[in-house]
């Protein structure tokens, strides 16, 4: 029982500490920090060879291939979790989900609108209010997906029964494994965050989207007949990716630099203040994707719904499948409309700590456009201005994850959309990641000239 509670304090710690690598007086270095990630990643993809139940896997996986929705579940729960209904199977997606309700509830609750104006303190404080509120939304989540995957794959004979004798306390014991498995998930991502290299969520994430690509790749080699049409499917896999890599950080990553000026230089802001506005063409990254598929699917659950109890509705339902044309239209223009508007609420956000619309905020500051009059015509420079980058950034991303997706499954009938968000992912991650390494370098470079110059005197 010893060995239990401690084990059960050094996961509280892990998962509830404030304190932030950075922030740690013994933090390793770059060497270590690499070493630790790596036996943290292989101890979560241990956790996820642990299955919860035995299931039919060669069934999981045709509802993985057949239900995006599901796929990107498993996507971003750490990757390949789901296939066994591992001990992981919710992996890190609870988690996500309480930072993206926590960071959202800073503009509706007063508490956590003052945290995000206090910079790095507070927004340990929001991070420390998701990892609360990541250990009910991992129940709630396991229990729906238990319930799912039993109505399904059978994981359970019948659907989950809780109010009866029989069923009620296996169940609830399932369910229960699968949330200390979120549990623990969040917690080694967050050991990876302060004992390794960058955030340990997008350590999860990118070692599990390269495991799915991997196996994806894998797949399709062994379907091929021999060993000539091997390399050949290899070859124009190897140069599909590389043309999507390309698209997809040129997606990310384009920007338009708008000069600032200032009147006169603020002095009182907590933050330093940008001389230049960096107006993205997609400032959401894979959030545009992922919500359009997800309001897809509601949509498809409704119009299910609708038929079921009142008959019809299937003309209407055939519409949300991946089989339609349409459906990847309306994912297109869904991608394009939330590309709008999550670069649309990046401008709502000003460029000190005041939390007012940008404009506003440049106006408070006494910061403006060169050639420009501060107030309307600012705002429909800078208003016009994102509206053109988000058109191309939004047409850009629908290209490359309905588009392409749509003529590859009417050429081929396999439907790699899970694959292009697999690649996104990637690349979204691995880019601030590159670009932090080398600044850790650089700052372990003057540590040991520091260090030198010391032990000289």
């Amino acid at each position: 029982m010893e060995k239990v509670a401690e084990l059960l304090r050094a996961l509280y710690r892990n998962l509830f500490a404030e304190s932030t690598f950075y922030e740690d007086q013994h933090a390793p270095d770059r060497r270590h920090r690499v070493l630790n990630t790596i036996l943290l990643l292989l101890a979560f993809r241990i956790l996820a060879d642990i299955p919860v139940l035995n299931v039919d896997e060669e069934r999981l996986h045709q509802l993985l291939a057949d239900n995006p929705l599901l796929g990107l579940v498993d996507l971003l729960a750490g990757g390949e979790v789901l296939t066994k209904f591992s001990f992981v199977a919710a992996g890190i997606f609870p988690y996500l989900a309480a930072l993206m309700i926590a960071y959202g509830a800073t503009w509706v609750v007063p508490y956590l609108r003052e945290q995000r104006k206090r910079g790095r303190q507070g927004e340990k404080k929001i991070e420390n209010v998701a990892k609360w509120l990541s250990v009910p939304l991992a129940f709630a989540f396991a229990y729906a997906l238990s319930h799912y995957l039993s109505r399904q794959t059978g994981l359970f004979p019948g659907q989950i029964r809780w109010f009866t004798g029989a069923t009620f306390f296996p169940t609830l014991w399932i369910v229960c494994l699968v949330t200390l498995g979120s549990v623990l998930s969040a917690g080694i991502a967050n050991w990876i965050t302060r004992k390794g290299v960058g955030p340990g969520e997008n350590m999860v994430l990118l070692a599990g989207s390269a495991l799915v690509l991997a196996k994806q790749i894998g797949d399709m080699m062994r379907e091929a007949p021999d060993l000539t049409h091997a390399i050949e499917r290899l070859a124009i896999v190897v140069a599909g990716a590389a043309v999507l890599v390309a698209l997809s950080y040129w997606l990310l990553t384009a920007e338009r630099r708008v000069a600032v000026q200032f009147a006169i230089r603020p002095v009182n802001s907590r933050r330093p203040i940008p001389s230049r506005l960096r107006l993205l063409l997609n400032r959401g990254g894979v959030i545009p994707v992922t919500a359009a598929i997800v309001l897809l699917m509601l949509l498809r659950l409704a119009t299910t719904f609708v038929e079921s109890h009142f008959g019809g509705g299937s003309v209407l339902g055939g519409a949300f499948t991946p089989a339609s044309g349409w459906y990847w239209a309306l994912l297109a223009c869904l991608i394009v409309l939330f590309t709008y508007v999550v670069n649309f609420s990046a401008i709502q956000r000003g460029l000190s700590d005041e939390d007012v619309s940008l404009v506003e905020d440049m106006r408070n500051i006494g910061a403006y456009i060169p050639g420009l009059r501060p107030g309307p015509a600012t705002e429909r420079f800078i208003n016009q201005t994102v509206a053109r980058l988000s058109l191309v950034g939004g047409l850009g991303m629908a290209f490359l994850a309905a588009g392409i997706p749509y003529v590859i499954l009417r050429l081929t009938q396999h439907d790699i959309l899970i694959t292009v968000l697999t690649l996104i992912i990637i690349v979204k991650t691995l880019e601030p990641l590159r670009a932090k390494f080398e600044a850790d370098g650089t700052m372990e470079s003057y540590d040991g000239l520091i260090k030198a110059g010391r032990v000289r005197r």
